[in-house]
């Protein structure tokens, strides 16, 4: 998954810099015409820019692939043999104590989730917690 701090920085440092650019530029035009440093200054923070949306770009289209080519892992043959409710007293047993995957679920109406969903977020939160569950 991409990194969504990571994310949010670029994009903080996309609009940093557009709003600097933005501000030299109108700036500028107000007062007097451009002279080649201010002009020097103004295609430099473009570079920035442009090279700043070109890595940010690049980064998603590079995460885009690797979740598109990541196949799940197979569901074990245990939890599809798992009644609803066994799928969804298991799921409240292991995310109760585990603090870092109550996220996973906190926020889901697991009632409303098909039993597909649920037996495959069973399978991803026992791979997380790297249970062996084929015993």
């Amino acid at each position: 998954m991409p990194d969504d701090k990571k994310h949010d920085r670029d994009l903080a440092i996309l609009d940093a810099v557009y709003h600097e650019a933005g501000l030299e530029a109108g700036e500028q035009a107000s007062k007097e015409p451009r002279t080649p440093e201010r002009q020097a200054k103004l295609d430099a923070m473009l570079a920035r820019a442009q090279a700043a949306v070109r890595a940010t770009r690049e980064q998603a289209l590079a995460d885009a692939e690797k979740v598109n080519t990541e196949a799940p892992k197979p569901i074990p043959a245990r939890i599809l043999a798992m009644a609803r409710d066994a799928i969804l007293a298991r799921l409240r047993e292991l995310t109760e104590g585990a603090t870092g995957l109550q996220p996973a679920v906190q926020f889901r109406d697991l009632e409303e989730l098909s039993t597909s969903d649920l037996q495959r977020l069973l399978a991803d939160i026992e791979d997380q917690l790297d249970l062996d569950s084929d015993t």
